[in-house]
């Protein structure tokens, strides 16, 4: 009532449970998680809107259920090790140093990066943070999707017009916009996209006037449920670390950087978590069996870049 809360709500929060007096729970460490398919659907900026598929096997856990958690993404919370970090500022996005502890053997491991020295002391003056599911899983409800998460998502629905040419560049120019309210976004949108076809596709849109009508309205409702300008809350104001696309993500700790002693990395190779088993467009997709993986090839022709900068040094911005 008083309105002294901060916005946007501060997060993470510091003083809550570990996941392993909650999440864990129900969702055991020792249930054994297997791996599974996933297939991730895109659409392109182009006067088509194309489709752009990516099948991923997702290597939740090993390859043989009774290696239990000897590899996968959900060996990190293996009962039998820790991991700790410490982050700069403890917002868990800048990582600047690693701990493995085998719990059973005694081994300890300790990673640094070179860009950030930390001398045994500095070490001892922080507060390490025992890695759980929240590290990863931190938006577990109350998802904020990005404009290109939420447009295509609406597209996939048939809540927003496959047929509509340039309907995505058109509508990622707006949506990117912050705006001070909500009663503003809703007529922004709504005025971006109706004057851009009224001037550059006269004709179509008086033929189809009815169907973009729709699509404004499925995307002004898409906007309604991530952006809330009130609270300054925007999907990147909490970013989600699963993954490594919008935000580093994964990539926090697995970025090559990451060295130990004896010369050990934290390793950047995305076939550790997942292998890709087919992409393309429609039509045109590139499949490969399950025992073997394809070279990512990136929707839009950008040469070698994607191997030398993180996914999100682009689409971090692209809204």
């Amino acid at each position: 009532m008083t309105k002294t809360y901060p916005s946007p709500i501060e997060t993470p929060l510091h003083d809550l449970r570990p996941a392993r007096e909650t999440c864990e729970k129900c969702h055991w460490p020792q249930k054994f998680y297997t791996r599974k398919l996933q297939t991730n659907k895109y659409y392109l900026a182009d006067s088509l809107n194309s489709e752009w598929d990516i099948v991923l096997q997702m290597k939740i856990g090993p390859e043989y259920s009774n290696l239990g958690f000897k590899e996968g993404i959900h060996w990190h919370i293996n009962p039998d090790i820790d991991i700790e970090y410490i982050s700069e500022n403890d917002k868990r996005e800048l990582i600047t140093y690693v701990r493995y502890t085998n719990k059973v053997t005694g081994e300890v491991v300790n990673y640094q990066t070179p860009d950030i020295e930390m001398s045994d002391s500095m070490v001892a003056a922080f507060n390490t943070r025992t890695m759980d599911c929240i590290d990863c899983h931190n938006r577990p409800s109350h998802k904020y999707s990005s404009p290109p998460v939420y447009f295509d998502n609406a597209m996939l629905n048939n809540k927003v017009s496959q047929g509509i040419p340039f309907i995505k560049k058109t509508a990622m120019e707006i949506l990117r916009n912050s705006y001070s309210d909500k009663d503003t976004a809703m007529i922004r949108i709504r005025e971006g996209i109706i004057n851009y076809y009224k001037s550059d596709f006269g004709d179509y849109y008086k033929n189809n006037h009815l169907k973009i009508d729709e699509s404004v309205a499925a995307l002004q409702e898409a906007f309604s449920k991530n952006t809330f300008p009130g609270m300054k809350v925007a999907y990147d104001v909490y970013p989600d670390h699963i993954g490594h696309l919008e935000v580093e993500g994964c990539f926090r700790c697995h970025n090559d950087s990451f060295t130990s002693e004896n010369g050990r990395k934290i390793s950047r190779d995305c076939n550790l978590c997942h292998t890709i088993i087919g992409q393309g467009k429609k039509d045109l997709m590139q499949f490969t069996n399950i025992k073997e993986a394809l070279e990512f090839q990136h929707p839009i022709d950008i040469g070698t870049a994607w191997k030398e900068a993180n996914c999100s040094e682009c689409h971090r911005y692209l809204n």
